[in-house]
């Protein structure tokens, strides 16, 4: 069995990369399908050089006088098509691309111009030449073959739509090109930016009547290319001009995107695969080949089950990390890099004056330099080692500090669907079934055995598991206004996060020479307004677009070009792995999760002491707040008998459960970040239910369409409303019980008489009629406070 390290250094790689001339060809085919005439043309780009040259008071008038300038005079240039010898033009092309583009100012300058929708090039950068010369670089691009001719054929459809017929369509251009080593397989990801400006299309035949609905059938089928081609006939129009392209390197942001995409994916993907594919990607990130990931992990369970899956622990440390775990961390690496929240890089592991076993085990690994970073958790430390020492500085430790939160998310993500996997194979084969009821599913399982074994009944079937005559009941503790307050969080956070960042543009405006810096800060403004005048939930999925697309990548784009500090607050106030404000929403989160930890655990222990006084079923459900069913019963029993006084003890029990859940939400208020509260709800049903399993959800649930009447009403009543009134039933810090017929509610009154003697609720008791529900009328309910 080959080591971890030895397969980590050779991940195994996507086969989607071809060589440049493969590539050359493949985009020629797409050429030759597309349809419409196209022909180089300088006149769209000398119309705006004119415009832009007559303002003598800013950087482009210059620029585009100087390019006039580089022209010159010729009347070659304002031929279309242009037909001259385009080499001629070389060095003002070069210099238009140089003055227009912004990000060219780079280190390295990847940029070109081109015939339209044609690989053909006009000028091509230096930088950009080598890159592509180079012969052991490979491409691949976010777009698929075949489908590429119908990407271009939709752009060049949504300009003529755009132009002639009213419309404001979305070009779907490639965005982002990818090369790749063939040596090393280390990735470098670039961002296209065309620029369309010297572009323009015109009709040579009277334009085609289109209707509203035309086009919204076009734009529903934006890939249909013979439909595009009926309604826009390629004799009636063609396309001239050029188009400017300029690409800049986003390697880190691309990565994070994909560490992402691997970590919180829900895919089938082994555990192995995943560590493979973030191996092959933090390389790319370090651009160096020679490192290798790991994951050192604190919970013994934890390595356990992993190397159930892997065959051996997912660490460095390789095949001997399990037996080295054992003996723990003390006085090693991992109990410095514990220790301190920013990590540890370690320049050379021989160099080590004192080494425990786990040193001298990375060093038999191969290792000699190591970074070694605890989550925040401090229940995992990450692990990059290199087999050369000296390998990493501060900067690599920086570098990979802003992917740390991604990571551990992704690790916590993947651990439940671990767990998740392993629960659904016990449920699948041992059938994970309350202990209460366990006798029965064993009893069902031995008929079927003998049927299909000894009788040989080879289409035996298992019978039904069904409890007849049980009682129910049910109850909830639900968190108050929880939709409100999340809602009202998700805004708290929006507001302070626009805040926030039009206090960064707003110092930027003076700085940049980017026009887009008050631009973004004016529509921030926009945003700001708006949500303060009226929030709705889709006003955050609109903001984080336009903060995730558009204004955090311009940020990163001019970060380094002045004011990075600024630039650098900023983010820093962010939560690193959601790249937004996550304060009032985690509050909120913290809140929910602390109430329901506590409740449930309240519940569960209450009913596990009920559990010894009579067996039961007894189902819990977290949501915001907590919910539960009981069912008992004779037929639920395997030896005990079932008396009618349970049915009194159990009710009586409920309701002091429900006065405990009451104090207990009162008593931790001081520990919620955010103030909540639960309305506690009780549903009395005194008709005796059957109950069946369903084999395929694996749960009980009521049998017959008589005791369906109990489950609509049960679903209804936390919605439901005092009669003639706009007040909800259920209210903080009381106790709603919701019953039927007159005898429940004489029972109910002598328990609450008996906690008010005994100090559990206050003497008022509401006596209350329901409004009509859907399919639900003639409901009553008392209602008591607890003290």
């Amino acid at each position: 069995m080959p080591t971890l390290v030895e397969q980590l250094n050779s991940p195994k790689v996507d086969a989607q990369f071809i060589s440049f001339l493969d590539y050359v060809k493949m985009k020629q085919d797409q050429n030759e399908r597309f349809p419409y005439p196209v022909h180089i043309s300088f006149e769209p780009l000398l119309e705006e050089l004119e415009i832009a040259a007559k303002d003598c008071h800013n950087v482009k008038g210059l620029l585009a006088r100087e390019g006039l300038k580089l022209f010159g005079t010729s009347d070659a240039l304002k031929q279309t098509p242009f037909t001259a010898d385009i080499s001629d033009y070389q060095a003002a092309l070069a210099s238009i691309l140089d003055g227009l583009f912004p990000s060219l100012v780079a280190e390295k300058k990847y940029g070109y111009i081109a015939v339209p929708f044609q690989m053909d090039t006009l000028y091509i950068t230096p930088d950009m030449l080598e890159l592509i010369d180079t012969p052991q670089n490979e491409i691949r691009m976010n777009i698929g073959g075949g489908q590429l001719s119908s990407k271009m054929l939709y752009d060049a459809c949504s300009m003529i739509l755009n132009k002639y017929y009213d419309c404001d369509v979305e070009p779907v251009l490639p965005s982002t090109l990818t090369f790749r080593s063939k040596e090393n397989l280390l990735e470098t990801h670039f961002q296209i930016n065309l620029v369309t400006d010297f572009l323009q299309v015109k009709n040579t035949q009277p334009l085609p009547k289109l209707s509203r609905s035309d086009i919204q059938k076009l734009l529903l089928n934006p890939y249909q290319s013979a439909l595009w081609l009926e309604y826009l006939p390629v004799d009636h129009f063609e396309f001239y001009g050029m188009v400017f392209c300029y690409i800049t390197d986003i390697t880190e942001e691309q990565i994070v995107a994909e560490l992402k995409e691997i970590m919180l994916s829900n895919n089938s993907n082994s555990v192995q695969h995943d560590i493979a594919r973030t191996t092959a990607k933090i390389r790319s990130l370090f651009r160096n080949e020679n490192i290798s990931l790991g994951i050192f992990m604190q919970d013994m369970d934890m390595v356990r089950m992993m190397k159930g899956m892997l065959n051996h622990a997912p660490s460095l440390l390789g095949q001997e990390a399990y037996e080295l775990r054992k003996e723990g961390i003390k006085s090693s690496i991992y109990e410095l890099a514990n220790q301190n929240e920013n990590g540890l890089i370690v320049e050379d592991l021989k160099q080590l004056e004192h080494k425990t076993s786990l040193e001298k085990q990375l060093l038999a690994q191969g290792y000699r330099s190591l970074i070694l970073i605890p989550t925040d958790n401090r229940e995992q430390i990450l692990e990059i080692g290199s087999p050369y020492p000296n390998c990493f500085g501060y900067n690599s430790l920086t570098k990979i500090k802003k992917y740390l939160s991604i990571m551990e998310a992704g690790i916590e993500r993947k651990k439940d669907a671990l767990e998740t996997q392993i629960n659904q194979v016990i449920q699948h084969h041992f059938t994970n079934i309350h202990a209460s009821v366990d006798w029965k599913f064993q009893a069902v399982a031995a008929e079927f055995l003998q049927n299909s074994r000894f009788r040989r009944e080879t289409n035996a079937q298992i019978s039904p598991i069904t409890f007849e005559r049980v009682y129910p009941l049910y109850g909830q503790a639900d968190i108050v206004g929880s939709s409100t307050h999340r809602n009202k969080a998700i805004q708290a956070d929006l507001e302070l996060n626009l805040q926030l960042l039009e206090e960064v543009l707003s110092q930027l405006v003076n700085l940049s020479y980017h026009s887009l810096t008050d631009y973004y800060r004016t529509t921030i403004k926009r945003a700001q307004d708006e949500i303060k005048k009226r929030f709705s939930p889709t006003d955050e999925t609109r903001i984080l677009e336009l903060l995730n697309t558009e204004i955090h990548p311009f940020l990163r784009s001019i970060q380094d070009q002045h004011s990075k500090e600024i630039i650098e607050y900023y983010f820093a106030k962010l939560n690193p792995a959601l790249g937004i404000i996550y304060q009032a929403r985690k509050d909120f989160e913290d809140s929910v999760s602390l109430i329901n930890s506590k409740l449930s655990a309240l519940i569960q222990n209450e009913n596990e002491h009920l559990q010894s006084k009579l067996p039961h079923y007894f189902e819990k459900y977290e949501t915001d707040g907590v919910e539960y069913n009981i069912y008992l019963g004779q037929s639920m029993l395997k030896a005990h008998k079932f008396s009618p006084y349970y049915l009194k003890d159990f009710r009586l029990w409920q309701l002091i459960c429900m006065c405990k859940v009451t104090q207990k939400v009162a008593a931790i208020q001081p520990d919620l970040p955010t103030p909540l509260t639960t309305a506690q709800l009780i549903f009395v049903y005194s008709d005796p239910l059957d109950i069946k399993f369903r084999m395929d959800e694996k749960h009980f649930d009521v049998d017959g369409a008589y005791n369906v009447r109990y489950e609509i009403i049960k679903k209804r009543i936390d919605k439901a409303y005092i009669l003639g009134t706009d007040e909800r039933l259920t209210q903080a810090g009381k106790i709603a019980i919701v019953y039927l017929h007159k005898k429940d509610r004489q029972e109910y009154m002598e328990y609450l008489n008996y906690l008010i003697d005994r100090g559990w609720i206050s003497p008022a008791v509401e006596d209350l009629e329901l409004g009509k529900l859907q399919g639900v009328e003639g409901l009553k309910a008392l209602r008591v406070g607890c003290l």
